[in-house]
């Protein structure tokens, strides 16, 4: 189950900036960035630059080669910067929150406010460090949503019943809770826990991603050819998943399409 932040812990489902930028990216960006990165791996490591009064012809093809590689380089940072710019755009909009321990090890976790990206950046990954004007944060982990409540829920209102005896009272059903492990192989939904290969896994992670954009359905064809899977429908491949049924946590719909059950049934 997916606990709350608290005053000295993260949310149960906030990510590291790497495990971030893989699952709540789009699976585009991602693309461009292995056509970028595959282009690059064509050309030599290393660009050389020769003279061509000296070495006349040879100069001239490897000079040629060296201007590609230059243009392929080029296209293979434009393609990280989106991609840290995406995760940067669904923080800046709230539909991500960040949080950040306030001084390491043992200082309360504080959400970021959104509007601060305006101005921080990513510098380091794999440390998650942030910077921004006069400011350095480390440690920085990403969870979908808004800020998590920490402390005593804080009192509800009363409504005056009084003036409204002849309407009936409406019940409004929570969205069941959504957890998961860095790669997916374990998620959870509500009271149910299901464990997964890695193409089912590939599969949920890519409909969990979708489902953080404003449309969550996805063609069951696309996320098995993005599982790099042979079969001809999701149903094969999660068929063995019976209890708890894998169909308590991927709603289907006509014409293919697929989303994760994370809005409550109507």
């Amino acid at each position: 189950m997916t606990n709350p932040a608290t005053a000295h812990a993260f949310p149960d489902t906030a990510l590291s900036l790497q495990e971030a930028l893989r699952s709540f990216v789009a699976a585009d960006f991602w693309k461009a960035h292995e056509q970028a990165a595959s282009r690059r791996k064509a050309f030599p490591r290393r660009i050389v630059i020769l003279s061509e009064y000296v070495h006349g012809p040879e100069a001239t093809a490897a000079n040629r080669i060296a201007a590609e590689a230059r243009q392929a380089d080029g296209a293979l940072k434009q393609a990280r910067q989106r991609i840290l710019d995406e995760l940067r755009s669904q923080l800046l909009s709230g539909k991500l929150t960040a949080y950040v321990r306030e001084s390491f090890p043992f200082g309360p976790v504080r959400p970021i406010p959104p509007d601060a990206w305006k101005t921080l950046r990513f510098t380091d990954l794999r440390s998650g460090r942030v910077k921004g004007p006069g400011l350095e944060l480390t440690g920085v982990r990403i969870a979908a949503g808004p800020p998590c409540q920490s402390g005593p829920a804080k009192e509800t209102p009363q409504s005056d019943t009084s003036s409204s005896a002849d309407t009936p009272a409406r019940s409004e059903t929570p969205a069941p809770r959504f957890s998961h492990n860095h790669n997916f192989t374990v998620v959870r939904l509500g009271d149910d826990e299901f464990h997964f290969g890695d193409i089912q896994a590939a599969v949920v992670k890519e409909l969990h991603a979708a489902s953080l954009t404003p449309d969550p359905w996805c063609s069951g064809k696309a996320l098995l050819h993005g599982a790099r899977s042979k079969s001809r429908s999701l149903s094969d491949i999660f068929h063995r998943k019976t209890d708890p049924s894998w169909t308590r946590l991927i709603e289907y719909r006509h014409h293919g399409k697929y989303r994760l059950r994370l809005t409550p049934p109507s």
